[in-house]
C-alpha cells in the first residue's frame, strides 16, 4: 500500500513528539472535517484529494499507533490498548454498515447523505 510509507514517517514523527492520544484525536478530527467537506463541495478532486489525506491519517491509528503501544506502552496496560483499539474499529466497521443498510432501507439517500453520516460518526 503506497500510503503505509508516508504515513509511516509521519507517525515517527508525530508519536515521538506529541502524546499519543493527542494525535490521534486530531488525526480523527480531521479526517470527519474532510469528510464534510467532501459532503458539502461533492466534487471530483475534492472527493479523490480528502480520501487520500484520510487514508494517510487513518495509517497512523490502524497500523502504526498498535506498534507504538507494542513497543512504549506498558506491560499491564499494552494488552487492554491493544484490545480497545481492535474492538472500535470493528465496532466502527459495524456501525458503519448498519447505517448503510438502513439507509438503503430508506429508498437509497445519495452518498453525500451517507459521508455525512460517516463524518459525524467520526467526530464522535
Amino acid at each position: 500500500d503506497y500510503g503505509l510509507l508516508p504515513s509511516g514517517l509521519l507517525a515517527i514523527v508525530l508519536l515521538t513528539r506529541f502524546a499519543p492520544y493527542d494525535v490521534l484525536r486530531t488525526a480523527y478530527f480531521l479526517i470527519a472535517g474532510l469528510t464534510l467537506l467532501c459532503v458539502f463541495r461533492p466534487t471530483f478532486g475534492i472527493f479523490v484529494s480528502s480520501r487520500a489525506l484520510g487514508a494517510l491519517l487513518k495509517g497512523l491509528s490502524e497500523v502504526h499507533y498498535p506498534a507504538w503501544v507494542n513497543a512504549h506502552g506498558s506491560r499491564e496496560g499494552k494488552t487492554m490498548q491493544l484490545a480497545v483499539l481492535s474492538t472500535v474499529m470493528v465496532v466502527g466497521i459495524f456501525v458503519g454498515y448498519l447505517a448503510g443498510g438502513v439507509a438503503r432501507s430508506f429508498g437509497g439517500l445519495r452518498w453525500t447523505y451517507l459521508y455525512g453520516i460517516e463524518a459525524v460518526l467520526m467526530g464522535v
